[in-house]
């Protein structure tokens, strides 16, 4: 776990050179992942699972891959 803390200090402290391109990018991230995850729960039409696969699942996983550096 710790490598990952360290993994997004780094690509934190990277973007921090230039702050508002930085400012935008999380704003922007953000609103993607809000934007899929509403698109999820309008697909799973208020199932907790759809063949297995939990509502909860499908929203970290998007949460993980969009907030990757």
């Amino acid at each position: 776990m710790l490598a990952y803390v360290n993994y997004f200090y780094r690509c934190f402290r990277k973007h921090l050179v230039y702050r508002f391109d930085h400012i935008v990018g999380v704003l922007g991230t953000i609103i993607q992942i809000f934007v899929y995850v509403s698109i999820w729960k309008a697909l799973y039409a208020g199932r907790t699972t759809v063949d297995g696969i939990d509502f909860r699942m499908v929203a970290t996983n998007f949460v993980l891959c969009l907030a990757g550096c």
